[in-house]
């Protein structure tokens, strides 16, 4: 399973005002992917985490765009 596809379909009810739902995926990509990345910050859907955002944690108000079209790039932090 990959973590981009967990996020976007939490971020997905987030934005639809599922509160529990979107605490489901939240508590998932915690307990799973050891990472803490608010359904607040914007992570546009060409971004892709190489380790599976293993340990990562993104401010809520981040804004991450992909790379140009790249699909080879990785976001590290």
């Amino acid at each position: 399973m990959k973590f981009e596809k967990v996020f976007h379909k939490g971020r997905e009810h987030f934005l639809k005002n599922h509160k529990i739902r979107s605490k489901i995926y939240s508590l998932f990509c915690r307990m799973f992917f050891h990472c803490d990345i608010p359904f607040k910050t914007d992570i546009d859907k060409s971004v892709y985490f190489c380790h599976d955002a293993f340990g990562v944690v993104i401010n809520p108000n981040a804004r991450i765009m992909g790379g140009g079209g790249n699909t080879e790039r990785c976001a590290h932090w």
